[in-house]
């Protein structure tokens, strides 16, 4: 139920992405993590923020060992955006990527997306050169045409009680004891 719940949102967020040979929408099977000829998505998770049982926000995640892991969609409900929704959900999967010990992150960024990425969540732009490396290690990392490869470093968050220690402030529009996250 969840993952159709994100799949909607992506639906709603993006248009096709359309595979040329198939003709096929490759957005659920991301979302799925089916693969297809010529087209690896297996290894890719949803991460869903909820809201009330509700999926307000998702992500897909994808992670390549230690090196490096990547986020090639995400999206929020319209009704949810403006709120800090993603902004919690990407928080989460950073530090998730920090228990892990993987070192950064990466997500494609269509142009008009980039200050959002640069600005807001501390990305820069992938020198090629470096793009060129992960694909010579094999990483079947999802590009889309158009877009620039943007890269993060995860930093590391102390766990600790069971808790994971930051100084991330959110700027929720709403009070924080009515965001719960479902297991």
């Amino acid at each position: 139920m969840l993952l159709s719940q994100a799949l909607a949102i992506f639906h709603d967020c993006f248009d096709p992405i359309v595979d040329p040979v198939s003709g096929r929408n490759l957005i659920p099977r991301m979302v799925y993590g089916k693969s297809m000829q010529g087209q690896d998505y297996g290894g890719i998770c949803c991460a869903v923020l909820t809201v009330n049982a509700t999926v307000v926000s998702a992500g897909l995640l994808r992670v390549f060992g230690r090196e490096v892991a990547e986020l090639p969609l995400v999206a929020t409900r319209m009704c949810s955006r403006e709120k800090g929704y993603f902004q919690l959900l990407f928080s989460c999967v950073e530090k998730l990527l920090s228990f892990l010990n993987v070192e950064s992150i990466m997500v494609p960024a269509a142009e008009e997306a980039e200050p959002l990425w640069m600005n807001k969540f501390g990305f820069r732009k992938l020198a090629p050169e470096q793009l060129s490396k992960y694909v010579k290690v094999s990483y079947q990392m999802v590009r889309f045409k158009g877009a620039s490869m943007l890269q993060k470093p995860v930093h590391s968050h102390q766990i600790t009680d069971k808790k994971i220690e930051t100084e991330d402030n959110f700027d929720l529009k709403q009070p924080k004891e009515l965001l719960k996250m479902d297991e």
